[in-house]
């Protein structure tokens, strides 16, 4: 003869006149115990209807002492009331899946986050915060949007255009002793020492200026003077590529032309 299926997991407590009984350990819901026979320290009662994993109602009030103990409950009259409990959950779980979205059903055959992110066409987490926003001291909620314009990095917050970043991708330059630097708003800043002669002279820019050379300073680096001579040193004649150097001796209330060599400094900016 075939022994009859049982589920045992776990303990039960009963309470005399009550037909409630109580699980621990227990899973009754997913068991499927639904008509079968509940049994404790002998005595047999059928179950009336399983209430929850840890809940059941006995067919009548349990007529013996409270205990808790260990139990068993006979499957074997339990299969018809098991089949009608499994259809009866088959129909809610397919009423709530008609409530689905047919975009959330697309996630259902994706295997893995990888497939999931290419249907929902989200990128793969960073791993980083490329930009924290209104997190610092005393910054609101403004929104913040950093990005590339034509040929440069913009910045803009809520609706206020703050310009471009500044970045040495952005600026031509020669870094030598006669030099220029580019800045990213079109300006130019342009330096050099000029060549040791005693007469005047045309000095022409490390790089020409695009539009027009806007100021240049000139001045001498020697040092040797006596007395109460002074050099003076004026740059005229300017233009997008070049300008003029002339150099003069200030002495006792006379001018002269200096008779010898010395270099000049200069420093010119325009855009």
């Amino acid at each position: 003869m075939a022994v009859q299926p049982y589920y045992a997991t776990g303990t039960a407590t009963v309470t005399n006149g009550s037909a409630i009984v109580t699980g621990t350990g227990t899973a009754w819901s997913i068991g499927v115990v639904n008509g079968g026979e509940f049994s404790l320290q002998g005595f047999s009662i059928p179950i009336a209807s399983v209430n929850s994993n840890n809940s059941l109602t006995l067919a009548y009030p349990w007529p013996h002492g409270s205990a808790t103990a260990p139990y068993a409950i006979s499957l074997g009259n339990s299969g018809a009331a098991s089949a009608i409990t499994a259809n009866e959950r088959l129909a809610q779980f397919v009423a709530a899946m008609s409530e689905i979205s047919p975009f959330a059903r697309q996630l259902f055959d994706d295997e893995d986050a990888t497939a999931a992110r290419a249907t929902l066409e989200a990128a793969a987490p960073l791993g980083y915060i490329p930009v924290q926003q209104g997190t610092g001291v005393g910054q609101g909620g403004s929104t913040v949007k950093v990005g590339w314009k034509t040929n440069n990095l913009g910045l803009t917050v809520d609706t206020s255009d703050l310009g471009n970043f500044w970045g040495d991708w952005m600026a031509a330059a020669s870094n030598t002793a006669n030099g220029f630097w580019q800045f990213p708003n079109g300006r130019f800043l342009e330096w050099g020492t000029s060549a040791q002669t005693p007469s005047d002279y045309v000095q022409t820019f490390p790089i020409a200026f695009p539009n027009a050379c806007l100021s240049v300073v000139a001045c001498t680096n020697f040092d040797g003077m006596a007395g109460d001579a002074f050099i003076g040193v004026a740059a005229t004649q300017v233009t997008a590529s070049q300008f003029a150097i002339r150099k003069r001796v200030i002495q006792g209330g006379s001018v002269t032309s200096v008779n010898y060599e010395y270099p000049i400094t200069w420093l010119a900016v325009g855009y």
